[in-house]
């Protein structure tokens, strides 16, 4: 057994800053949980109660314009279709039908039975804490000479309207789109009439944003 003293502070000194390190890892660690905690309480909180995602579920009606084409008949063409969405959390899933065309020229065509074309969507909400959410959403389009596929790039621009861009496989086509949830009174036939504040084609390469 060693009578050194030297040896036995050196050891109790040793003890001690063990403990005080274990102490000290502890409440870093306890901080850390805390903290942790903290943030995903307030995520959630914020999440579902002051900022919580769009409700997209429901009836509405689309208009797009061709835009830009690779076939000339197509320019300034507005095509519109009826949809009904589903979300579920961030996740969108919809069913609709195309029902009318309006050409330059003022020529218009509507569809009724078995002369619509059918469309299924399936899209996804990207939340953005910092600017408005962003909707986008793809469909497949039954066409009578071949099918297609289409992705609309959308915002919120005021109650019950969705705005932004789309891109199509006809005739390599992108332009400008326009949602409204429908009413009671709402003219199905009648395209979607364009809002001030919405977005035009060019939300391709920017930002989307409603003026």
């Amino acid at each position: 057994m060693s009578n050194d003293p030297l040896r036995e502070d050196e050891s109790e000194t040793n003890v001690t800053w063990l403990r005080r390190r274990a102490s000290a890892l502890g409440n870093q660690v306890v901080g850390a949980v805390v903290t942790t905690i903290s943030l995903s309480l307030g995520y959630m909180v914020f999440n579902d109660y002051v900022a919580p995602p769009p409700d997209l579920s429901g009836s509405w009606k689309f208009t797009v314009i061709y835009e830009d084409t690779a076939r000339s008949e197509f320019k300034d063409l507005r095509v519109t279709y009826q949809v009904l969405l589903v979300q579920d959390g961030l996740g969108v899933s919809g069913h609709g039908e195309k029902v009318s065309d309006r050409g330059p020229g003022g020529d218009a065509t509507d569809y009724a039975g078995a002369r619509r074309t059918n469309i299924e969507m399936q899209g996804t909400v990207t939340r953005n804490y910092l600017s408005r959410d962003t909707l986008l959403l793809h469909y497949d389009e039954e066409g009578r000479r071949r099918d297609s596929a289409t992705v609309h790039r959308l915002v919120q621009c005021g109650a019950g309207m969705l705005c932004g861009c789309f891109r199509s496989t006809i005739a390599d086509t992108t332009g400008s789109v326009w949602w409204q949830r429908r009413g009671s009174l709402d003219l199905l036939y009648e395209p979607v009439e364009r809002p001030d504040n919405c977005p035009g084609a060019s939300c391709w390469a920017d930002a989307v944003q409603c003026s």
